[in-house]
């Protein structure tokens, strides 16, 4: 690898590539709309959120072992902030539910608790991955929603409960109130 840089002014913050200039660290310039980075392969996975919108998902460890994400965003000025970082986890995918008038029994139960969710008053999950839902409906009364698993590998993040960030004109708040559970009794989940 050839990179042909130069520091203005002998300042490393600005570096010079073939008339075009750059403040980024660690960013290096390979031609027009061509960058590179060098990344530690033991970083927390990451998303980039832009000022205009994009936004980018760059993986340090494709298994995400320390299943962890940091989000950062960039603003119009191309300045980093850093607003926080959310746990993960993977699990199977769930068609939308399907309404029974009484418990589903087609597999074995690997959990059965009692909740308090909205509506919802009893959640099972089936060792096969199934969750079925007990509450009341609207309008069909007390019913079972059964949420059947898919063998389809999705990844959750779980987001902070509350979050305020708000340094240099940027201010990112929010907080989460009548949450409700996941099967694993995790709240908040961000399907990504």
């Amino acid at each position: 690898m050839v990179v042909d840089a130069e520091p203005e002014n002998q300042n490393w913050f600005e570096v010079k590539y073939e008339e075009f200039f750059d403040n980024r660290s660690n960013f290096w310039y390979y031609g027009d709309d061509n960058w590179f980075e060098f990344r530690d392969s033991k970083r927390i996975n990451e998303y980039h959120i832009y000022y205009d919108g994009k936004i980018e998902k760059i993986i340090y460890d494709e298994n995400n072992s320390q299943n962890k994400y940091k989000y950062i965003y960039h603003d119009s000025s191309n300045k980093k902030h850093e607003i926080c970082e959310a746990k993960s986890n993977v699990t199977k995918e769930k068609k939308n539910g399907v309404v029974y008038k009484t418990k589903p029994t087609h597999s074995k139960i690997e959990f059965n608790k009692k909740v308090s969710e909205g509506s919802t008053e009893r959640r099972i999950k089936y060792v096969n991955g199934d969750v079925a839902e007990y509450g009341k409906h609207p309008t069909k009364g007390k019913i079972w929603r059964l949420y059947k698993a898919t063998s389809k590998d999705v990844e959750l993040v779980r987001m902070p409960d509350s979050l305020s960030y708000k340094k240099d004109g940027v201010s990112i708040e929010y907080k989460f109130s009548s949450t409700k559970e996941d099967t694993l009794g995790q709240v908040v989940w961000l399907v990504l």
